[in-house]
């Protein structure tokens, strides 16, 4: 037999959900499953990281000149800027 959660767990300094949460993974889907890499972000940006640096200093201009900016209106530009 293999290992304990608790010994997995401690061997991989890892969250007790996250290993049921891959257990679960696996015994649904394989072993494929798990080597697949899915992590990593930005998978749903609109925007690059540059663009967006000059997207939020262009208003932060904007708010050091005195305007009152709101999140809704910043999400009603960015959504124009978007298309």
């Amino acid at each position: 037999m293999g290992k304990s959660y608790k010994e997995i767990i401690e061997l991989l300094d890892c969250n007790q959900t996250t290993i049921w949460r891959n257990v679960k993974k696996y015994e649904e889907f394989g072993l494929d499953s798990l080597l697949q890499e899915t992590r990593g972000g930005r998978n749903h940006a609109y925007m690059t990281v540059e663009e967006e640096k000059a997207f939020l200093a262009r208003h932060l201009k904007a708010t050091e000149a005195g305007e009152f900016v709101t999140i809704d209106a910043l999400f009603q530009v960015y959504k124009k800027e978007c298309g």
